[in-house]
């Protein structure tokens, strides 16, 4: 937080904890005051951002748990956070590689003679223009089907003609 605690001291706690939502910049909502309120542990959403002394801006994540007399009371909340800054960069970086790399295979497959994707149960989820002049089949005959469908008598990929159509 950047704050010394000799200065933190006696001061209230949105002063010292400021958090906003890293994407809207909205504050967040206080865990303290929702520990207070339910008696429950609660952690921070996803993209919660620590606003420091000197300015700084932390991702972070944290949860806070009521402090409980002999009696159950909650008589105090302890608020444990750490800062996952560089790990929040990473994951970002990982999406916009992932992202860049699905536009490039994209991009090769619109050029490429034919290609065909599928997903994990071999149903066909693209169709570059290649593939309608190999098979004769439009994208919207193809999207959802498997391969199998090409391997008739009359229509083969890779030993026969294109169909007419």
């Amino acid at each position: 937080t950047g704050w010394p605690l000799r200065d933190a001291r006696g001061r209230p706690l949105a002063d010292v904890f400021r958090i906003v939502d890293a994407e809207t910049r909205a504050p967040a909502l206080d865990p303290v005051q929702r520990v207070l309120a339910t008696g429950a542990i609660v952690g921070l959403a996803n993209h919660t951002a620590l606003l420091a002394r000197d300015g700084a801006e932390y991702q972070i994540a944290d949860s806070a748990a009521p402090i409980r007399d002999h009696e159950g009371r909650t008589v105090g909340v302890v608020l444990v956070f750490s800062d996952v800054t560089e790990r929040y960069r990473v994951e970002q970086a990982m999406r916009t590689n992932a992202e860049v790399l699905r536009l490039r295979d994209r991009a090769l497959a619109e050029i490429s003679q034919g290609v065909m994707m599928t997903d994990a149960q071999a149903r066909i989820t693209y169709v570059n223009p290649g593939f309608k002049r190999l098979t004769g089949y439009d994208e919207s005959e193809a999207l959802g089907r498997t391969a199998r469908f090409l391997q008739g008598p009359a229509t083969s990929a890779l030993t026969s003609a294109p169909r007419s159509g």
